[in-house]
């Protein structure tokens, strides 16, 4: 009898949960893990809606609509954006930030240097330098697990867009020879 009453609890515990776990959908890190296999399908977002219902790339996504960008990379028939996340935007000095997006021709150069024009799953990556869509490469580098995109660290892989794919860096990209603008005074 003790047995039937201890399962009926724990079943009707479960069962309580049911509605929780239907309303509420599968947990962000289940969403992510199961990505890369629902690729092939059509459930992919263009990268814009990927990038507004993404918190943590919400700074890239103003980044990206203050260049008028986003068109320009769905555009491209293929692309990888090594998307650096809110954290990584915020090593920058805050007024520095706000002189860069206000600075439309160095956002552009900035922000393009992070596109390659295409499709690199993390297993396609390799220790070399990549042409970008500024039109100058950025070094990829592999030690290990660890892969950095011109000294950023990758922290996630294969986020599938419509077209692309965008792999998350710790870090704020600037091309070889490109001065940030300076803050005004």
């Amino acid at each position: 009898m003790n047995k039937r009453i201890l399962a009926a609890f724990f079943l009707g515990g479960f069962l309580a949960l049911i509605p929780t776990l239907i309303i509420a959908g599968p947990t962000k890190d289940y969403q992510s893990s199961t990505q890369t296999e629902t690729s092939t399908q059509t459930q992919a977002l263009p990268l814009g809606q990927l990038l507004a219902d993404t918190p943590e790339l919400s700074t890239l996504n103003t980044a990206l609509q203050e260049a008028g960008l986003i068109e320009t990379v769905e555009g491209l028939d293929a692309y990888t954006v090594f998307a650096p996340t809110n954290e990584a935007f915020e090593q920058l000095d805050p007024a520095q930030l706000e002189a860069l997006l206000a600075d439309k021709e160095a956002l552009t150069s900035v922000l393009t240097y992070h596109v390659v024009p295409e499709n690199l799953m993390a297993s396609d990556l390799e220790a070399q330098d990549y042409e970008t869509v500024e039109g100058t490469s950025v070094p990829v580098e592999i030690n290990g697990e660890e892969v950095t995109v011109d000294g950023a660290t990758v922290s996630a892989t294969d986020i599938m867009s419509q077209k692309g794919i965008v792999h998350l860096i710790d870090s704020v990209l600037v091309p070889e020879g490109l001065t940030l603008p300076e803050p005004a005074q």
